[in-house]
């Protein structure tokens, strides 16, 4: 196979991811929605636009010779590597957001990993000054150097750690519920791994892949997702009750949690308060139902504790009434 074959091979790829791509960001509506977990979907879809675009005119430019050639090569060696690294910076706090429902955690946590990005960009930007990462040669093909391949690890690096965090997770809440990983890295690991041994690139195309994995699999669960809190809402009732049926599972727990006042502050008091395995549904009007699977009526006692003294803070701090109430509730009961 020639080089021109491998040039279109992969500007065919990178055109089907673009497609794919868009096609997500119109069926998802996350352009539309305010969630913040819409925003970070929305974000890394973009920038794999960018870099499927910019990947596609690299590759479109080999072997060409025209003026300015050499300068566009460059250009958009430089848009992509940085989409790249963006689209695997916002990978894991997507998924720790998945993970964890919660802007303030990813605010904690997370500040220290945007570090390398920064300096990444930096030196991707004084790159066609220096030479540090990478030349274009006379063939506008991407000549690396060996800081580049660090910069490779520090990218890869960001995905290791969005392992490390679904690993925790399990570790301290059991399995994850309506996310899973997996769909998006696999044909990312199979992209790269075939990259790497081909001359063509299916980076792009992987991300895509993976992107339309992710999308459908979470698309599988969205009716039992409450839009507006981001919990449970009253469908998941109905799918709890067939699990039950089938003996698959059962209910230790159940709580109603009631507040009166500004509700709207609820969400993010039961986030930051309830086990990060109890299963929250969102009832409507400040009412709110939690199963926590393997507790018992001493856990149920010390929310009654718990959740007042978070209200009571909120109170002080915010000046806003709210109130609530906590009741063990019995099957017959919902």
């Amino acid at each position: 196979m020639n080089l021109i074959d491998s040039s279109v091979i992969t500007i065919s790829a990178d055109a089907l991811a673009l497609i794919i791509s868009s096609v997500i960001t119109v069926l998802s509506g996350c352009l539309k929605k305010k969630e913040h977990g819409y925003r970070l979907f929305a974000t890394i879809l973009f920038a794999a636009m960018i870099d499927a675009a910019a990947n596609g005119i690299c590759y479109a430019l080999h072997d060409k010779v025209f003026a300015n050639a050499h300068l566009l090569a460059m250009i958009f060696q430089t848009v992509l590597e940085l989409a790249i690294i963006c689209i695997l910076y916002f990978w894991l706090l997507f998924v720790d957001y998945m993970l964890y429902g919660s802007r303030d955690h990813l605010i904690r946590h997370y500040r220290v990993h945007f570090i390398p990005v920064v300096i990444c960009a930096v030196l991707l930007i004084i790159n066609p000054f220096t030479g540090i990462l990478y030349t274009i040669d006379d063939t506008m093909r991407c000549s690396r150097t060996i800081v580049y391949d660090l910069m490779l690890v520090v990218e890869y690096m960001y995905v290791v750690i969005s392992m490390l965090v679904v690993l925790k997770y399990r570790r301290e809440n059991g399995r994850l519920k309506f996310f899973k990983p997996e769909p998006m890295l696999l044909p990312m690991f199979m992209a790269i791994v075939i990259s790497e041994l081909t001359p063509q690139s299916f980076i792009a195309l992987g991300f895509a892949l993976g992107f339309l994995n992710m999308y459908l699999y979470m698309k599988r669960f969205e009716k039992y997702v409450d839009k507006e809190t981001g919990f449970l809402n009253p469908a998941y009732l109905e799918y709890i009750k067939k699990l039950e049926e089938k003996k698959v599972r059962v209910r230790d727990v159940m709580i109603r949690i009631t507040g009166r006042g500004d509700i709207s502050a609820m969400p993010e008091i039961l986030r930051q308060e309830l086990p990060g395995d109890a299963e929250v549904l969102h009832m409507g009007d400040g009412k709110y139902l939690m199963f926590a699977v393997g507790k018992n009526r001493g856990f149920a006692n010390l929310l009654k504790s718990i959740l007042p003294e978070a209200v009571e803070e909120y109170r002080e701090e915010k000046g806003k009434e709210l109130s609530i109430s906590i009741d063990v509730i019995r099957n017959e009961d919902i």
